[in-house]
């Protein structure tokens, strides 16, 4: 071997060796930086899917809290005075009071990713009941709305009351009035019983799903926390 330290030996020069272990160092650094990189993009997708999951979460919860204000408020036992209606007894759109503050605001639906996310983990079922849930309850508020503004017009068509107790009148109608009234009486009553036989599927559903959120996700990410929804009152009274 020549002294020289350029001079060629059998294992390579030592410039060669040089410029060989930069270029391992090289590729070690670059290989480094791609699992470092791919390691840190894992997470932050992770992270993601957690906040999409919690996310579902806090929308369940908001969805059914308006859905059980809406149901007591249909189904409250009515505590007025007894008022007179051509439909009977039985009739309800007369006691069915306005919902005061009924709010304009909606919980919004699902994102894309929150889709996502419930479809790679196989819970499709769980989103369709949802989109579901939310759908009907926007056609519950907007029923709630129509039935309102009808119901006060009906009220005009009636003649002047005869008698006044309280913020209660009393109406003295002929066969002819009251004959000119059903209809409108009979279109009410079927509305009304339509928006209450909605409330109380959609609230049943939304209750259902509230007690699957929490073990649903714990079972796809187990060492994680997420909202523990308390499970509201069930409905007392079934939608006749």
């Amino acid at each position: 071997m020549d002294k020289g330290s350029n001079m060629p030996t059998g294992l390579g020069t030592w410039a060669d060796w040089v410029s060989g272990i930069g270029s391992w160092l090289a590729v070690v650094v670059a290989l480094g930086s791609y699992w470092w990189t791919e390691r840190q993009r894992r997470i932050e997708q992770f992270e993601r899917k957690i906040a999409s999951a919690n996310q579902v979460g806090v929308k369940l919860h908001d969805l059914l809290g308006r859905s059980q204000t809406i149901y007591n408020h249909l189904f409250a036992p009515y505590s007025g005075p007894k008022l007179h209606n051509p439909m009977g007894e039985e009739s309800i759109w007369g006691q069915t009071r306005a919902l005061v503050g009924l709010s304009e605001q909606i919980t919004p639906d699902l994102t894309p990713e929150e889709h996502k996310l419930l479809i790679e983990i196989e819970e499709t079922d769980f989103m369709t009941r949802f989109s579901l849930a939310w759908q009907r309850h926007q056609s519950i508020v907007l029923s709630m709305k129509e039935f309102y503004i009808k119901r006060d017009a009906v009220y005009a068509l009636m003649p002047a009351p005869t008698k006044i107790e309280g913020y209660v009148g009393q109406h003295e109608m002929t066969r002819e009035e009251i004959m000119r009234f059903m209809p409108y009486s009979v279109a009410l009553e079927l509305m009304i019983r339509t928006t209450r036989d909605m409330a109380n599927e959609n609230y049943t559903d939304l209750q259902a799903l509230a007690k699957r959120f929490h073990p649903t996700m714990k079972k796809h990410f187990p060492d994680r926390k997420f909202l523990m929804i308390a499970e509201p009152i069930g409905p007392q009274e079934s939608a006749s």
